[in-house]
């Protein structure tokens, strides 16, 4: 029983989060079908599907407000600018954050690859534009985050702007020199990319 019961607990979760969304009104579970579709990252994703409209839904026990706010910024930002998906809701359930958005259909480039080699070097060329979009917009959003990090980390002062560190903060990491894990300082695992030795 315990996959009917995740069924139902994903169903009833949706039909919450989305009652005062066109087209998922006045459903009820039976209504609507679940499939478990996680294995390319590290959330949970699930797309539910009422008739010929769909959402996924993606569940993480990532739990941490700065990475949460972080997330849910940036795809509304992309979605202004038609590069991603709607974000429908967002929220805490169980300990865990999740997140309701439309679902986008589509195949892996493994996936293309392997059927269609001249369809892939399509798709790649359009991977490139797509990220040549993403990269012309305007990233001053993250400062307020930024900000944020640096208070709960004060060591990072000095940090380039540009730094890929950053993103690794936004995921929950504090600067713990003391803290050991595997034999090495957690904050050494990004070390390599800050402008300056922080335990120096």
């Amino acid at each position: 029983y315990g996959r009917i019961d995740e069924w139902h607990r994903v169903k009833t979760l949706v039909l919450k989060e989305l009652a005062n969304t066109n087209g998922w009104r006045d459903l009820t579970a039976a209504s609507i079908i679940v499939r478990d579709l996680s294995g390319a990252g590290g959330s949970t994703t699930y797309k539910v599907t009422r008739g010929a409209l769909a959402v996924s839904l993606r569940m993480s026990a990532e739990n941490d407000s700065v990475l949460n706010g972080r997330l849910a910024l940036v795809s509304r930002m992309m979605h202004a600018h038609q590069l991603t998906s709607r974000r429908l809701a967002e929220g805490v359930t169980e300990g865990k954050s999740f997140v309701i958005t439309d679902w986008l259909n589509g195949r892996t480039m493994t996936q293309i690859q392997e059927k269609d080699t001249e369809r892939a070097v399509q798709m790649y060329r359009a991977t490139g534009a797509l990220l040549a979009q993403i990269h012309s917009i305007d990233t001053s959003w993250f400062n307020e985050f930024r900000e944020q990090i640096l208070l709960d980390n004060p060591q990072l002062q000095g940090v380039a702007d540009g730094s890929h560190a950053w993103k690794y903060f936004t995921r929950g990491i504090t600067y713990q020199p003391g803290a050991n894990i595997g034999g090495r300082h957690r904050i050494q695992k990004t070390s390599f990319l800050f402008a300056h030795d922080l335990d120096g």
